[in-house]
């Protein structure tokens, strides 16, 4: 896995940002910030290369944010943007978490962009509940996303691949194409990036997801000492689950 996110680094900003993805978390994120005016820290738990908290560290100030993600390659690329020099955002490997971060400290932990299904199985997935629930302080809000891919295509059986068509970014600092293929095999979705750099030289990224139900999710949820399980449907261009939990006591 760490192969993919070294080859996908270079490009996943411009990915990401050319699809609206983290200004739709930014603004998702901060409604539930102003709707939690007492919250003082924040963790994204998978913040790739930082931007989703570089904006939201600038739409709120005074709020604490901290970052972190299992691929060291995006975080790395994290560590060197400039706008680390902000006092408001401190960032983690993610295996020095619970060292690093004290217990029982953050309002609000996040984890976006289907980045929980990339477990490799159920027991993985439950030590993340685990380790959220540590950080989080009681009644802390943990949210969370999955993505259930067939829907996008509107294929239900899902059994034939969808491929994409090639989109090309261009502007000062990068130029590439890019395609994003989909399919299901061995009860995982499978997400396969191919990117034409400026030579035309193909790099091929492929990703897979745990394939996970919102029914399973809630039973790990209530196993790891969460509540108040809400569902929102209606966030982001593709048709997901995102779910919001509270610690309990």
């Amino acid at each position: 896995m760490e192969q993919e996110y070294s080859k996908i680094a270079p490009y996943y900003y411009y990915i990401g940002e050319t699809r609206g993805h983290f200004k739709t978390q930014q603004s998702f994120l901060s409604e539930i910030l102003k709707n939690n005016n007492r919250t003082a820290c924040v963790l994204d738990a998978s913040c790739g290369t930082g931007d989703v908290i570089n904006g939201l560290s600038k739409m709120h100030p005074f709020i604490e944010f901290y970052g972190s993600d299992i691929s060291k390659p995006l975080l790395n690329r994290a560590y060197n943007q400039p706008y680390l020099d902000a006092d408001n955002i401190k960032l983690s490997d993610w295996d020095q978490i619970s060292e690093i971060f004290s217990q029982n400290k953050m309002d609000i932990v996040y984890i976006l962009g289907n980045s929980i299904a990339h477990t490799n199985s159920i027991d993985k997935l439950e030590k993340i509940f685990f380790e959220v629930n540590k950080l989080l302080k009681t009644d802390g809000l943990f949210i969370f996303d999955v993505r259930p891919w067939y829907k996008n295509i509107k294929e239900e059986s899902f059994n034939e691949p969808y491929k994409g068509k090639y989109i090309r970014i261009v502007n000062d600092e990068i130029s590439f194409s890019y395609k994003t293929n989909y399919f299901y095999k061995n009860k995982r979705h499978h997400l396969q990036h191919i990117i034409k750099d400026k030579e035309e030289r193909e790099i091929v990224i492929n990703f897979s997801f745990l394939d996970v139900s919102e029914v399973i999710l809630i039973d790990i949820l209530k196993e790891n000492n969460f509540y108040n399980v809400k569902l929102v449907e209606d966030f982001d261009k593709y048709p997901f689950i995102t779910l919001l939990a509270k610690k309990c006591s």
